[in-house]
This record gives C-alpha cells, structure tokens and sequence, in this order.
C-alpha cells in the first residue's frame, strides 16, 4: 500500500469526475481512474486514452 500511495501522490492527476484521480501509464495508451477511500485504493476502471471517457463511476 505504501508504495501505491506514493507513486498516487507523485504523478497523479485530478481525475475527469469528481472525486477521482488519474494515472496515465508510461508508455502505453492507458488511463487508470481510481478514487482513493481512507486506507484503500478503488479502481474505477482502466480506460485507453482514444476511447470516450465514461460519465460516471
């Protein structure tokens, strides 16, 4: 969990809907969206970058 909250911390983006967050992975065309809750990370969905972005969770 440690090492998850750091690279969360470091290289994060305010996600598309509220209350989530982004993470781009290098070298590939896709976006995790994920939300993070007390002391868990939510997945939301794993998304390619040239799809439609989802109206919600």
């Amino acid at each position: 969990m440690s090492a998850c909250r750091e690279v969360s911390i470091l290289y994060y983006h305010i996600g598309r809907i509220a209350g989530t967050r982004e993470l781009v992975i290098t070298r590939t065309p896709f976006i995790v969206a994920y939300r993070v809750r007390a002391d868990q990370i939510e997945i939301l969905a794993v998304i390619h970058a040239t799809r439609r972005w989802y109206d919600n969770f």
